[in-house]
């Protein structure tokens, strides 16, 4: 009896903890225990009449914990709050084979497409993935992997205004060499 209620304590907590870990405002205002450091910034241009139109911009600095495996290997989910998350398996470090996220950095308008820089180590090497994500006529993301930063710093180029870029860099994003190069790019 003791056995069958340790297992069902067990399995609770499991279900319970095992989520991705959401980039969402929760996350913001909450944080999480796997999440060392969080910085965020966004800019959002009204009309007169104070409707938000096509112009909002969010950026996001993340760098996990070092015990970061229990928060982050069931991936990372973005989303508002009160609606299904969607997973983004491909920011995901692969734990199996030893790496570990040292930081993620991303640009997003957070309707049509997003921008991310993911850092890992895998113990002796540090190596970075690049992607991008266009939301689809059918309302899925399309994630594309790049080779580079600059082909990265290319697509945000060519998707967000200078205008926007130069709002948000107003509002307070870290120097991390991303940004610089994105800076440069509007320069």
């Amino acid at each position: 009896m003791m056995k069958t209620v340790l297992l069902c304590v067990v399995y609770t907590f499991v279900s319970v903890s095992a989520a991705p870990l959401l980039l969402n405002k929760d996350l913001l205002t909450k944080r999480n225990p796997g999440v060392a450091t969080l910085t965020h910034a966004s800019y959002r241009e009204t009309t007169r009449t104070g409707m938000a139109d096509e112009g909002y911009v969010r950026y996001l600095y993340m760098v996990p914990t070092t015990a970061q495996k229990s928060y982050l290997e069931d991936g990372v989910a973005s989303g508002p709050l009160l609606h299904t998350p969607v997973v983004h398996r491909n920011l995901t470090p692969d734990y199996s084979r030893g790496e570990v996220m040292t930081e993620m950095v991303g640009v997003s308008d957070c309707r049509k497409w997003h921008a991310v820089l993911v850092g890992l180590w895998n113990g002796a090497v540090q190596t970075y993935l690049y992607f991008t994500g266009v939301k689809t006529d059918d309302g899925k993301w399309k994630w594309t992997p790049y080779t580079n930063l600059q082909e990265l710093v290319d697509f945000v180029h060519g998707m967000l205004p200078g205008e926007k870029f130069k709002a948000l860099v107003r509002k307070g994003v870290g120097a991390h060499e991303f940004f610089l190069k994105l800076f440069t790019s509007y320069a």
